[in-house]
């Protein structure tokens, strides 16, 4: 579906309304300017319905749970290979045991084209968030929700934070709107690996997230790298390339934070994820 782009402001009213309820996923009407959800695509309301014939989600350990009311059962984990699924559910029993939370948010972030919505696809394992290229990107964040052994996942795709070389208003509203009363356990700043290196946009955003969401959220940072599949140029290995570009934003991301005077800025070492 092609989403449309306003360039007019947006009004704190409208930025308060940007989030729906957990389990839907945002669509963006241009018709009146308003903004409206719909609770995901054809398919997945095809496949809620089948899960709701069975009742109960099996989880990866086997256990039953059924989902709260409003939640949609995490489907896509029972197609994962088992070892993924036995991480994700330690994780989860880790998560329940140690800090008492129910509710898991991840939320990706970074400049458009990078591969955001593919990656929330991509750890959902559903087709959530349209990545087609050539589709202009939605002004407003999607909420992808699931349940699955007792945790609430929440997976927030964000819009891009960038608006040509400076940073993009409607994108840093859009983030706050999603951020509005949530705890989130992780960010995904998101880049293209075969991207050369940092430029001054990535630098751009980092301290647009400083100034208006704390440095301390690169405390719940996790760098993602996205075309991973693409092989380097010049005789390159890729393991060189992701140690190469990991190196560079992490250097970036220190210069940043020692500006803004974070308390052992030089220790900031996060862990990294490359996608295909």
């Amino acid at each position: 579906r092609l989403f449309a782009r306003r360039t007019t402001t947006i009004t704190e009213k409208k930025a308060a309304q940007m989030m729906a309820s957990p389990g839907e996923e945002l669509d963006y009407d241009d018709d009146d300017g308003e903004y409206e959800s719909e609770n995901g695509s054809e398919e997945n309301v095809e496949e809620d319905e089948e899960a709701q014939e069975e009742e109960q989600a099996t989880t990866s350990e086997g256990a039953t749970t059924t989902p709260p009311p409003g939640m949609k059962p995490w489907i896509g984990l029972q197609s994962m290979p088992q070892p993924t699924r036995d991480t994700i559910a330690e994780h989860m029993q880790r998560l329940q045991t140690e800090t008492g939370d129910n509710e898991l948010t991840v939320v990706l972030v970074g400049r458009q084209g990078v591969g955001k919505s593919s990656t929330v696809n991509a750890l959902i394992n559903e087709k959530v968030a349209n990545d087609q290229p050539f589709v202009q990107e939605t002004v407003r964040p999607l909420l992808a929700s699931r349940a699955a052994g007792g945790v609430n996942v929440h997976v927030i795709d964000t819009p891009g934070l960038l608006d040509g070389e400076s940073v993009s208003s409607n994108g840093l509203m859009a983030l706050r709107a999603a951020l509005d009363d949530r705890k989130v356990h992780c960010f995904v700043f998101m880049q293209r690996l075969d991207s050369w290196r940092c430029d001054s946009g990535d630098e751009l955003m980092i301290r647009a997230l400083c100034q208006h969401c704390g440095a301390d959220v690169f405390d719940r940072v996790v760098l993602g790298f996205s075309h991973g599949e693409l092989k380097p140029p010049n005789g390159e290995t890729t393991q060189k390339l992701v140690e190469r570009r990991y190196a560079q934003t992490v250097s970036m991301i220190k210069t940043v934070l020692k500006k803004a005077r974070k308390k052992n800025y030089n220790d900031f070492s996060p862990p990294m994820a490359v996608v295909e």
